[in-house]
């Protein structure tokens, strides 16, 4: 059995807060990770001007964290506060070392046939798939998931990108990919160049 780690858990709450509470109820039967942070949601509605600097996110919520395990849905990609805390996660400096990173696809996602493995290779339901070469076509196979992620993928840097069904069915997996995670966290190279949203 893997160790277990301190994640961070992201999703975008008001369509995907669901497989949040799913999560959390998976950790209470199976003990998937060592300890779960989240954002307080009331703190974003109640002032949604404050929370943009990623030093706040990172203080705020990261902080503890050594993986972030990303619940992707159909609209992750458009989320702001998502983007800042994947942004934040890879950010590596003086006060906070960077986070590993797992996605895991939710149903909605439309990302249940194509997945990236550790070696960031795409694969489908019939094995290995050629990467493309253009963000386009990249981003299309992989929809919902946030373009900063997108970008590391096709720079070659090992993301897990798993669907939700895979996890579920089979919980010592979810407990060692997110044990690779943290393994590859400091050798990770994030390509966290592209605009905040």
């Amino acid at each position: 059995m893997s160790e277990l780690h301190r994640i961070y858990i992201s999703c975008d709450y008001a369509h995907d807060g669901e497989y949040r509470d799913r999560f959390l109820e998976m950790d209470r039967y199976w003990r998937l990770f060592s300890s779960a942070r989240m954002r307080d949601d009331t703190e974003i509605v109640s002032d949604p001007v404050r929370r943009t600097a990623m030093d706040d996110v990172r203080r705020d919520w990261i902080r503890d964290s050594t993986v972030l395990v990303l619940l992707c849905g159909r609209h992750t990609r458009y989320c702001p506060i998502v983007d800042r805390e994947v942004a934040s996660a890879m950010t590596n400096n003086y006060t906070y070392s960077r986070l590993g990173i797992l996605v895991i696809a939710l149903p909605d996602s439309g990302n249940n046939e194509c997945l990236c493995g550790e070696d960031s290779v795409l694969y489908d339901r019939y094995g290995r798939h050629d990467r493309p070469d253009t963000m386009y076509e990249l981003s299309r196979l992989l929809p919902g998931v946030p373009m900063r992620i997108i970008d590391s993928i096709r720079s070659d840097c090992p993301i897990s990108v798993v669907s939700w069904d895979h996890v579920v069915k089979d919980h010592d997996r979810l407990v060692e990919l997110i044990d690779r995670a943290h393994r590859r966290r400091s050798t990770n190279r994030y390509d966290n160049s592209c605009q905040l949203r």
